[in-house]
């Protein structure tokens, strides 16, 4: 398979706002500094980053005059509530119940951190596409970790109810009366628009290498926009918060519903 550069970065996932806040400025100073290739690469990556960002207003859009007719997905969300949140429970009660150095006290401590590094709640509150997206995530460690440690601790047909919901809740949600923009594709398009962003990166990378005087110079000044918001999200995540996205062009935090 092809690898993403986002795999050669260590970057953090950006919000459209943030990619277009970013690439502008980097855009304006490559202008102002004569280098013109990048600043070009800077506009084509702009250029497609403003469609993701018109691709999640229809979604939102969308979203908005359509939540309500989901009736289905809204009674399953309850169900998937509950389920995971007993899950949860279950998981700790394990753990209060066995000493440490007991097997299936280990063993439901190790299956805790990895289904639940944060709790149930991140889960059980987020949006029906995200959380959608993280039963998904879910289910797949479950069924990794089904013989070691979800059948030892007797969780397999919980893990097996978790499935047949988490398809349901897909079915429901991609239902005809949903929203005419699915979220798969708002999301490939965000994945995307960071990879548009991270060809921005490389090419500055590239060309200022360290071989000629004024590389690290100019290359610092261009990657600024990049790092800067990079560590502002870094930032957002060590105190355990949501990262906001910003206004593209003032750079100000603004409300985001997904």
């Amino acid at each position: 398979m092809e690898a993403s550069l986002a795999s050669y970065f260590d970057l953090y996932q950006f919000t459209t706002g943030r990619r277009l806040f970013a690439l502008r400025a980097i855009e304006a100073i490559a202008a102002q500094l004569g280098y013109d290739d990048i600043a070009d690469s800077a506009r084509a990556a702009i250029d497609f980053n403003e469609g993701v960002r018109e691709l999640e207003g229809e979604w939102q859009t969308t979203k908005s005059t359509t939540e309500g007719v989901r009736v289905e997905a809204d009674r399953l969300d309850e169900v998937i509530d509950r389920t995971v949140g007993g899950f949860h429970s279950r998981l700790k009660s394990d753990i209060q119940s066995f000493p440490a150095d007991h097997p299936l006290g280990k063993t439901a401590r190790e299956l805790k951190r990895k289904i639940f590094p944060e709790g149930a709640r991140p889960i059980i509150t987020e949006a029906f596409e995200d959380e959608l997206s993280s039963l998904q995530a879910m289910n797949a460690k479950l069924d990794a970790m089904r013989a070691t440690h979800v059948e030892p601790l007797g969780a397999g047909a919980i893990a097996d109810r978790l499935v047949g919901l988490t398809d349901e809740f897909a079915q429901a949600l991609e239902a005809p009366q949903s929203r005419p923009v699915a979220f798969s594709e708002v999301r490939a398009a965000r994945l995307q628009g960071q990879e548009r962003m991270l060809r921005v990166a490389a090419k500055i990378l590239g060309k200022f290498n360290g071989e000629n005087p004024g590389d690290a110079e100019a290359r610092q000044k261009l990657m600024t926009p990049i790092v800067d918001q990079n560590e502002r999200i870094a930032d957002y995540y060590r105190r355990q918060r949501p990262v906001p996205d910003i206004d593209p062009d003032s750079g100000e935090d603004v409300p985001t519903d997904d």
